[in-house]
């Protein structure tokens, strides 16, 4: 699969949506340690008026927030301050739940109240059980899926009451950082990384395991209130605006992502188009802005690429018109965004 293809995989997922209960807890982790992030909360409060934000600014916001803490690993301790309330009904569901393997059922079931995009699959097999993040794309975020999966062994221990509960093997897409010691610490098993899909995987029997509060009667509540939860909610796949999307990655390398191609690879007249985007609460050039940013700060982590390569996958027939293109976007030039990324 080549980069050019797994970067647009990549923002496909990252229009997809995640619950705004995570904005509560971030406030936690931000109050916990003293930090000085509350603008950060704002500009996500701002962004959730439906109740979701996209991945993309929970991304933002937890690069935003590396950027203002001294932590190496800021996902593993950000999952640390999980709590039911940051789940909703499926938090408080899970919390019920009277065994761990209870809960896990209840999470690949409902998962969808939560978050878009490709969800968990659960394998079990004679020793253990395995829950499993096929990728949308081939570069996975750091930050996110180390938060997600510290906030899933932390829930389990609280759910427990074992502060030592441990899985028997996790597995990450990112690369090895060149210090693992806070991974063995945090979760007291085999953990590897450049792995082709996020995994967690425990041992059978713990699946047995009796919740310390668990609560079947209101369980039977809160599954019926998320049963509902789940019907009425929309599927989330932007059919229109995702097949958009995807013809423009498609034609930014070395094709022509104008809004006329595109319509006319739609099928529909350039007019139609804008009156659709424009339904969606976007437009085209505001898409193709979205796109070509998101792809260049991926493009510009990999460092065996010329800048002149970069501005040419991006569409841009001259380096210089990228990198005015860029600060525009960004306030700061391609050359600054990569050395800050070092």
């Amino acid at each position: 699969m080549s980069l050019f293809w797994e970067l647009g995989e990549k923002f496909m997922l990252a229009q997809q949506r995640i619950s705004a209960d995570v904005i509560g807890l971030l406030t936690v982790f931000i109050e916990r340690h003293s930090i000085e992030g509350q603008p950060i909360i704002d500009s996500l409060e701002r962004c959730s008026a439906d109740s979701s934000i996209t991945y993309q600014q929970w991304w933002d916001a937890l690069e935003a927030l590396d950027g203002i803490c001294q932590f190496e690993h800021i996902g593993l301790l950000l999952g640390q301050c999980i709590a039911p309330e940051f789940g909703g009904v499926l938090g408080f569901l899970g919390a019920s739940s009277t065994t761990l393997g209870n809960a896990a059922n209840h999470f690949e079931r409902f998962q969808r109240l939560l978050f878009g995009g490709t969800g968990v699959e659960i394998q079990m097999d004679d020793d253990c059980i395995k829950g499993q993040w096929l990728p949308a794309y081939c570069s996975a975020n750091k930050a996110s899926d180390d938060t997600l999966i510290s906030a899933l062994v932390s829930f389990a221990r609280m759910l427990t009451g074992d502060p030592t509960l441990a899985p028997s093997r996790i597995g990450f897409m990112h690369p090895r950082p060149s210090d693992t010691s806070s991974y063995r610490d945090i979760f007291l098993c085999d953990v590897q990384f450049d792995c082709s899909a996020l995994f967690v995987e425990i041992p059978k029997a713990l699946a047995f395991l009796d919740a310390k509060n668990g609560n079947p009667t209101l369980g039977v509540v809160l599954e019926q209130q998320a049963q509902f939860l789940l019907e009425a909610a929309p599927i989330n796949d932007d059919g229109f605006i995702g097949e958009v999307r995807q013809r423009v990655i498609n034609e930014l390398h070395g094709g022509d992502p104008s809004q006329e191609n595109i319509a006319a690879g739609l099928g529909v007249s350039s007019r139609t188009l804008h009156r659709r985007l424009a339904e969606a609460g976007t437009g085209f050039v505001c898409l193709l802005q979205d796109i070509r940013l998101m792809m260049a700060k991926d493009l510009l982590q990999h460092r065996t690429l010329s800048m002149s390569e970069i501005a040419f996958r991006l569409g841009y027939a001259e380096q210089s018109a990228f990198s005015r293109a860029f600060k525009q976007w960004s306030g700061e030039t391609p050359l600054s965004y990569q050395k800050g990324q070092q």
